[in-house]
């Protein structure tokens, strides 16, 4: 078995276990980057910003650059609104 490696030794090299090291060989885990994109307080005085222009969601989202879905979850969780109406 000479060039092989032991899960058991990879997983000492990397300080896991040696199930972690199986699973990642069978594809059921790996490190996948987060897709989860935390708020900033500059995107949240964008938010503000735009609902004193008068902007609508739609808009807000270009403006700070996100979804509109998106903008208006933050808005409401800031307790804010738009005061325009959907279009």
């Amino acid at each position: 078995m000479k060039g092989i490696e032991r899960q058991v030794d990879i997983a000492a090299r990397f300080g896991i276990s040696w199930q972690s090291v199986s699973m990642i060989q069978r594809g059921k885990m790996y490190a996948a980057s987060s897709k989860v994109s935390y708020w900033t307080a500059d995107e949240d005085a964008k938010i503000r910003e735009a609902i004193e222009l008068g902007y609508n969601f739609t808009r807000m989202a270009t403006h700070v650059g996100r979804s509109a879905s998106a903008v208006s979850g933050r808005a409401y969780r800031l307790g804010l609104t738009s005061g325009q109406p959907r279009t």
